[in-house]
């Protein structure tokens, strides 16, 4: 599989995840700082996703 389509993946996930977190902002269970953790996290997955993808892509085009 290339890696490119990994990094795709796993940026799909971390945007996805940012969906849950607007929709668990809303809920009474879940606590600020949960929330918070949720948020850095796909944030996290979204940008390591991209860069990625960004970086396979450009070594294949060398």
């Amino acid at each position: 599989m290339r890696k490119s389509v990994i990094f795709t993946a796993l940026a799909f996930i971390g945007f996805a995840g940012m969906f849950f977190v607007a929709g668990a902002s809303d809920a009474d269970r879940i606590t600020l700082n949960q929330l918070v953790y949720l948020c850095a996290a796909s944030a996290a997955c979204m940008a390591i996703g991209l860069v990625g993808y960004i970086v396979s892509e450009g070594e294949r085009l060398l």
